[in-house]
């Protein structure tokens, strides 16, 4: 069974594909062209300061954001049109991830 779309469709999705893909391909790149810089200006010891400050901020973004960009996604699509509906899931997101920074603040994890 085939699926046709209109032209519409197919020119927006391949522009996004596009734009995906090179968001991936800056993600993989940019990396191999800033790392010798930043180990000949800032040397070996702090990079690897940096390195852990970074996967520190990772874990805990990882941990404030819970999975509720998925929830928050599906559910203002599901209902995009309904104005109301999108800013009280946009304001419980919100306070959601307010209430997990409170609960689980930086400094709890340098304990």
């Amino acid at each position: 069974m085939r699926c046709h779309f209109r032209a519409p469709t197919t020119r927006r999705f391949a522009v996004n594909v596009a734009s995906l893909f090179s968001v991936q391909l800056a993600n993989m790149l940019l990396p191999l062209l800033t790392v010798p810089y930043l180990v000949r200006i800032i040397g070996p010891e702090r990079l690897g300061l940096l390195s852990f400050s970074q996967a520190y901020i990772a874990y805990f973004t990882l941990l404030i954001n819970y999975g509720f960009e998925m929830a928050a996604v599906r559910a203002i699509a599901a209902h995009r049109t309904d104005r109301q509906l999108v800013n009280r899931v946009f304001s419980e997101v919100m306070a959601g991830k307010t209430l997990l920074w409170l609960v689980f603040p930086p400094r709890f994890f340098l304990r």
